[in-house]
């Protein structure tokens, strides 16, 4: 039996993370004056900006979880490594797209997510005919 947590999926599960906190740092970390020297951030500033951004926390979300659902619906086959590369590359596209608002602070996921994609797959045991001589 093959254990769920490997070092690929443990890769995976800490760019979730990083990309949760991304999240949570682009939602809530100032990045604007609105006239009277306090900062702003998207999350005070009102729907209208928060529609601005929503799409930018929630695809590097989908990235990442996709992987991580073919692992758990393939049940282990070479899916998950080309699922995790594509994703992977995908999300440091993305990050370079958007290098200049929020895509700085989703670099370590997209990293984390190629890095877990080059971890050694499981390893399977060889099943040897048994002959009697």
């Amino acid at each position: 039996m093959v254990s769920w947590f490997t070092a690929r999926r443990i890769g995976q599960l800490c760019a979730l993370a990083l990309v949760i906190a991304a999240d949570v740092v682009a939602l809530f970390s100032p990045v604007y004056s609105n006239g009277d020297s306090l900062w702003a951030s998207y999350a005070d500033s009102g729907r209208n900006n928060l529609g601005a951004i929503l799409p930018f926390m929630v695809v590097p979300l989908i990235l990442v979880i996709v992987p991580l659902l073919a692992g758990a619906l393939s049940g282990g086959r070479g899916e998950i490594e080309v699922a995790a590369l594509v994703c992977g590359f995908l999300l440091l596209g993305g990050c370079f797209l958007a290098i200049v608002t929020v895509g700085l602070w989703f670099l370590p996921a997209a990293f984390a997510m190629i890095a877990s994609a080059l971890f050694p797959g499981e390893r399977r045991e060889k099943v040897k005919p048994h002959c009697d001589s």
